[in-house]
């Protein structure tokens, strides 16, 4: 059934999902916006940096590079803030291979549990030093 699909030039549905597109892109409608602040806005504090929710580390990034959801873009920066914002130098381009990619990820995520007692979720970092 998918072969004949294929052959005539259709794309096979993936499992559990609808066939077709999804788009992710940000609301422009601002009063959506308030709407999400105003029952949202107890989960966060000021003062702390957020990503996907959460008070932002270098865990966070590395869920980040992990993620398939995360585009392209995201991932790029999300491996370069971990060595410019953190130190955690490890060699990474979104174009290794996956077992390469895996490799450095499994590296990077140890280096960030180590690090994890001494970096401040939410605070801003550059070159593993703290920003005031």
């Amino acid at each position: 059934e998918e072969l004949t699909l294929v052959n005539h030039g259709e794309s096979i549905p993936l499992p559990d999902q609808v066939p077709g597109e999804t788009l992710v892109k940000l609301t422009q409608d601002s009063e959506a916006w308030r709407a999400w602040w105003r029952a949202h806005r107890s989960a966060f504090q000021n003062g702390v940096r957020y990503r996907n929710g959460q008070p932002y580390s270098p865990i966070i990034l590395v869920d980040n590079l992990r993620s398939e959801r995360s585009p392209l873009l995201v991932r790029r920066i999300a491996g370069e803030e971990l060595v410019i914002r953190y130190g955690i130098d490890i060699p990474f381009e979104t174009d290794m291979t996956v077992c390469e990619q895996s490799a450095a990820l499994d590296q990077m995520a140890m280096l960030s549990a180590s690090e994890a007692q001494r970096l401040k979720a939410g605070h801003w970092y550059f070159s593993g030093r703290v920003i005031d």
